[in-house]
């Protein structure tokens, strides 16, 4: 991390041959840690990755692939610490991601999100 610029997402996809890096989205603050720790693919053009991206707050991240590159998808947080941590996709358009949440008047505990991330 040089001159702060804090942890950027890193992606990356098998060819069959050799891994290579796939842009992403690096949502938040300069400074922000964006962590990606759970993927799930129904096909190669449908993916879904989450995680979350820390500054002040800690934010849920969710980002979709397309088939030709990954965007942020809104996702909810829970109070100022929510961290997601897997993903299970049974379609293109059913996922369920799984995490934590510190804190908070809403206090610590489990984290279950469940939406559509076609995109």
């Amino acid at each position: 991390m040089a001159n702060g610029s804090g942890a950027r997402t890193l992606i990356e996809s098998w060819d069959g041959t050799h891994w290579s890096v796939v842009p992403s989205p690096n949502p938040g603050a300069a400074g922000s840690i964006r962590d990606l720790s759970g993927v799930s693919c129904v096909s190669a053009a449908v993916c879904t990755a989450t995680g979350s991206s820390v500054g002040n707050q800690a934010l849920t991240l969710i980002e979709s692939w397309n088939g030709t590159r990954w965007r942020v998808v809104p996702s909810p947080s829970r109070g100022n610490a929510s961290y997601l941590t897997g993903v299970s996709c049974a379609s293109a358009s059913a996922c369920t991601a799984t995490g934590y949440t510190l804190g908070g008047r809403q206090g610590s505990g489990t984290l279950v999100e469940s939406g559509t991330t076609s995109g």
